[in-house]
């Protein structure tokens, strides 16, 4: 018998399984792909395989975010308000067809139980919320869906102030076609703060991004291999005055494509973004541009050509 056993190295091995799937072509939207890139979308839906895909850290994180989703449903399990999840919610209204799976749907009267499955620090927090939404709703809770994303902290940064548009548009497509109210709920993964956002059924600004957005992919769908190069993502955004970088691009499925093997080596050469927001600075404060200005507007040329052009823009608004 060996002195000793290693836990760790088993579980990264049994973790560090490729969960890439292959594509197929296919005709119809996912909902969680809403407001994505058009391109990575055109040739997921066409099935070609990405040349970029998830790596095994990657595919980690999504396991993470599965964990967060089952303590919330064992939690709506225990109070006997769980309906059901993981239900095909479809829509055929718009020029292409959109599907995809809710989380959970929930509501009724919640029945107080001990939560003894649950390791204690979640069980304890479980229990008091299913006790503070049983004072809180004593007649029960009213039917509705529930959307569970896991974040990082400084994603939660953002989502404190706006949900991502592809969150929202996601929930919105499980909350319009089943007329019920969405809850899309952030989680924290570091510290398990809690952000909740509601997207009702019948929200015209989330109707008319949604339908626009289903609109336009069905264009961009039927265009040809070759003609499908236009519809590539910037490399830069430029965005309230500021140019940053694009994270349909450094996130992309077909990354290869845009000239880059990796997102890291894509996020190096966005840097140079830091450095034209100091020419925009110069420009809007009427400064004469300096050398170093100079040498960013070379960098910003080769990385992105279309960045000068904005730059140039800027200097003839300034001069008129």
């Amino acid at each position: 018998m060996n002195d000793t056993w290693s836990l760790s190295s088993i579980w990264n091995q049994v973790r560090d399984i490729d969960h890439t799937r292959e594509y197929e072509p296919r005709d119809y939207i996912w909902a969680s792909e809403l407001s994505g890139s058009y391109y990575d979308r055109y040739w997921k839906m066409h099935g070609r395989t990405p040349t970029t895909p998830p790596n095994l850290r990657s595919q980690r994180k999504f396991d993470s975010g599965n964990l967060t989703e089952w303590v919330v449903k064992q939690m709506l399990i225990k109070a006997h308000i769980y309906i059901e999840g993981q239900t095909y919610i479809v829509n055929e209204e718009g020029a292409m067809k959109v599907t995809g799976k809710s989380d959970h749907i929930a509501g009724g009267t919640i029945q107080p139980v001990v939560l003894e499955d649950l390791p204690e620090v979640l069980g304890e927090v479980s229990e008091a919320t299913i006790a503070k939404l049983s004072e809180k709703y004593p007649k029960g809770l009213a039917k509705q869906g529930l959307e569970i994303k896991s974040i990082s902290a400084f994603a939660f940064n953002s989502v404190e102030k706006a949900p991502f548009l592809n969150h929202a548009l996601q929930a919105f497509h499980y909350a319009y076609n089943t007329q019920m109210p969405f809850h899309l709920i952030y989680v924290c993964k570091d510290d398990l703060r809690m952000v909740e956002w509601v997207i009702e059924p019948n929200n015209e600004k989330w109707k008319k991004l949604y339908f626009n957005d289903i609109e336009y992919m069905a264009r961009v769908y039927a265009v040809d291999g070759v003609r499908i190069d236009s519809f590539k993502e910037p490399l830069l955004l430029f965005e309230d005055g500021k140019f940053k970088k694009n994270l349909k691009v450094e996130y992309s499925s077909y990354l290869t494509d845009y000239g880059f093997d990796r997102p890291d080596l894509y996020s190096d050469g966005a840097k140079v973004a830091t450095r034209l927001n100091n020419v925009v600075k110069s420009i809007k404060a009427g400064k004469k541009l300096s050398k170093l200005n100079i040498e960013a507007m070379e960098l910003g040329k080769k990385f992105y050509a279309p960045a000068i052009d904005i730059i140039n823009d800027l200097i003839e608004e300034e001069e008129e």
